[in-house]
C-alpha cells in the first residue's frame, strides 16, 4: 500500500510539473530526492531542532 501511494503522489506530481522526463525517470528522481532529504541529516525532524552545538563554524541562534 505504501510503494502504490509513493508512485501515485510521484504521477501525479509529474503531470502537475509539465517536466519534458517521462513519468518513470520523474518518479525515480522524485523518489531519490525524497531519500536524500531524509538520509543524511535525519531530515526534518533534525533539522527543526535545536542545534546540537554552538562554536565559530556554527553560532547559536538564542
Amino acid at each position: 500500500m505504501l510503494i502504490a501511494a509513493a508512485v501515485v503522489e510521484g504521477l501525479v506530481d509529474h503531470r502537475r510539473s509539465g517536466t519534458s522526463l517521462g513519468p518513470l525517470p520523474h518518479l525515480a528522481i522524485r523518489r531519490l530526492d525524497d531519500l536524500a532529504y531524509g538520509w543524511g541529516s535525519g531530515g526534518a525532524p533534525y533539522g527543526a531542532g535545536p542545534p546540537h552545538r554552538c562554536g565559530r563554524a556554527s553560532p547559536c541562534a538564542w
